[in-house]
């Protein structure tokens, strides 16, 4: 079994749940407030720390208390977090997350420590990791880290992970360096600059996707599942 490999982003999640969404300046009361670790890349190592994979996280979390409750969340979910730095005087990451009596959310974030994820702790850590480890990115820590990551992790015989969110366009040579990219649809809509409400219009975005250099595309469509596209199957 290949173990995984993730880089990224590690946010404690403060969420409190409103009737409704206030308007500026007013204040009303919730009925719900709960602090959980959460951060794409921190949800991505405790998935597959669950399924039975060795898992190893590449990250960076603040010397506060938010920081120190994510690494004892990591710890007990069986995570290896030696390839987490704790940077001193520097927040977490932390999402604010509202939700209201319908399920909507509303989310500011703010990067903290992810800001910091850069190129020589990434490549401090990777000798550490398995060659022909899975590496799972998202973009929740700066660009050029993450194209540094992919591009270092394939150089290595590794197999690279790409969830593109949050969404923002990227360059072919990010794309180049990806085996398989795991959209949404209005990701791929964004990334594609094209039209992604029906299967036969995700088929057709993807496929733009393979042209640009990604290995195959993992489409997910809510409710309907997911669309597999690749140079020959779809």
């Amino acid at each position: 079994m290949r173990s995984i490999c993730v880089i990224g982003s590690l946010n404690v999640d403060l969420t409190v749940t409103l009737p409704r969404f206030h308007q500026p300046g007013e204040t009303i009361s919730g009925s719900d407030f709960h602090t959980y670790a959460g951060g794409k890349g921190g949800n991505q190592a405790v998935a597959a720390a669950r399924l039975g994979v060795p898992t190893r996280f590449v990250g960076k979390l603040g010397d506060d208390e938010n920081g120190a409750f994510y690494l004892r969340t990591l710890k007990q979910e069986g995570v290896d977090v030696a390839g987490i730095q704790v940077l001193p005087g520097v927040p977490s990451g932390v999402a604010l997350i509202e939700v209201d009596s319908q399920g909507e959310n509303r989310i500011a974030i703010v990067a903290g420590a992810n800001g910091q994820v850069d190129q020589q702790h990434i490549a401090a850590a990777l000798p550490k990791v398995p060659a022909d480890a899975v590496c799972l990115l998202q973009l929740e820590i700066p660009m050029p880290s993450v194209v540094y990551a992919a591009t270092a992790c394939r150089a290595r015989g590794g197999l690279v992970i790409l969830d593109p969110a949050p969404a923002v366009p990227l360059e072919d040579g990010l794309l180049q360096q990806v085996d398989y990219l795991t959209p949404n649809e209005g990701e791929l809509g964004l990334l594609t600059g094209m039209p992604t409400q029906s299967d036969a219009q995700v088929e057709a975005a993807a496929r733009c996707l393979l042209q640009r250099g990604v290995g195959a595309v993992v489409a997910k469509l809510g409710g309907r599942g997911c669309l597999y596209v690749d140079g020959q199957t779809t």
